[in-house]
């Protein structure tokens, strides 16, 4: 197939489940897209697997910095994308429904003339104008910082036939300050002030072309996120701190690629939590 044959052919998958899916984030069913389940992200996963054999992650949050996905150069105004940049195939990111500035929240799929395609709740998927969908979101207000859950950037799996894509190009974010971004980020998912040192370590990646968007990923898998991520975990669970090799054990899992849900999920399923709820 050409790539154009391939875009349309990704877009054509998506399309075939069109109103035959239940939307669910169980992790046991989310997955099953073909046999009529899914959510937003597993929609996509199951479309780029099927017709093109790649793996570009089964959360938005994985596909957000996939290096199987490159990001689509474009001006991201007013939570609008440049159509004429858009190809049959690109990945939609916005974000999230929550407080969170840089939390990715929802992915839709462009298919051509306006129109996307994605899984919100209810049956699904469901066909929608672009142009429309992404003024809704970007005028869905949250408190600040968040702002909005407006559109991030856009990204593609098949490149464009006789040119590169552009992987490091740092996406919308609000046009937001470099300085502020880091500082956020130390806030939001450390829950700390940044060290002098640490800042501007990561406006240094920044300013030597690392995108906001793989900062983002690296910051959220050091080591200092996992940790923290973990002892939370545990205080919302089970009441109480993690002792030292429970700490390490299950940071590296985390480290060794399982997904934040699903450690919540096998901490629920121990004895000590069910004896606490």
């Amino acid at each position: 197939m050409t790539n154009k044959e391939k875009r349309e052919a990704l877009a054509a998958k998506v399309l075939s489940r069109e109103g035959k899916n239940q939307y669910t984030q169980d992790d046991n069913k989310r997955l099953q897209v073909g046999s009529g389940y899914s959510d937003c992200s597993s929609l996509q996963w199951w479309a780029h697997k099927e017709v093109l054999g790649i793996d570009i992650g089964g959360y938005t949050g994985a596909q957000v910095t996939s290096g199987k996905l490159a990001n689509v150069s474009m001006n991201i105004s007013g939570g609008l994308p440049e159509e004429s940049k858009m190809l049959p195939g690109d990945l939609l990111f916005f974000r999230g429904n929550n407080n969170y500035t840089y939390s990715v929240g929802h992915v839709e799929m462009y298919i051509g003339n306006t129109v996307l395609i994605g899984h919100n709740s209810g049956t699904g998927p469901t066909k929608k104008n672009m142009y429309d969908y992404c003024r809704t979101r970007q005028a869905t207000s949250y408190p600040a910082p968040a702002g909005n859950k407006g559109l991030i950037c856009v990204r593609r799996a098949i490149p464009r036939d006789g040119s590169d894509e552009q992987i490091n190009t740092k996406g919308d974010w609000d046009n937001m300050d470099k300085e502020k971004f880091v500082e956020d980020l130390y806030v939001l998912i450390l829950g700390r002030l940044p060290d002098s040192g640490g800042k501007q370590a990561w406006l240094n990646k920044i300013n030597a072309g690392t995108s906001f968007i793989d900062v983002y990923g690296q910051f959220c898998a050091s080591d200092e996120a996992l940790t923290r991520y973990v002892q939370e975990l545990f205080r919302f669970l089970l009441f109480r701190d993690p002792d030292a090799e429970g700490l390490k054990f299950f940071v590296n899992q985390l480290k060794n690629g399982m997904s934040r849900i699903q450690l919540m999920k096998n901490i629920m399923d121990t004895a000590e939590y069910k004896s606490k709820h």
